[in-house]
């Protein structure tokens, strides 16, 4: 892993960003992999984090009419599969749709409030 990284300061842009479009498009299999050659690293930073984090998006329900997530793309599927088991609702939108996502006429506009508790 360290020579992986460290092998990525001599790669150049355009390289790296043909392997960022094929990590997107082929994401599951890029997190089995993953997997496969880290387990105890998945676990850790990956699934033990999904559960943590679709607990708390549950428990917070209780207190919130609504509430928005903003997830890493690594944590979406797995945090969707849990949620689906607890038979959650819940709606994903992706970076890429909000990349791409046009407002409809120029007076329309949206607002929101962050609020955060530790």
């Amino acid at each position: 892993m360290f020579l992986s990284g460290f092998s990525g300061l001599f790669i150049r842009k355009e390289r790296v960003e043909k392997e960022l479009k094929k990590i997107e498009s082929e994401f599951d299999k890029y997190l089995n992999e993953i997997g496969e050659k880290f387990p105890t690293i998945k676990k850790i930073l990956i699934d033990e984090r999904n559960e943590n984090m679709a607990n708390r998006i549950i428990e917070l329900t209780g207190h919130y009419e609504n509430i928005i997530a903003c997830i890493g793309d690594g944590h979406i599927i797995g945090i969707s599969n849990i949620l689906d088991e607890k038979k959650f609702e819940y709606e994903t939108i992706r970076l890429n749709d909000l990349r791409n996502w046009k407002i409809k006429s120029e007076t329309a506009s949206f607002s929101f409030n962050i609020e955060y508790n530790n």
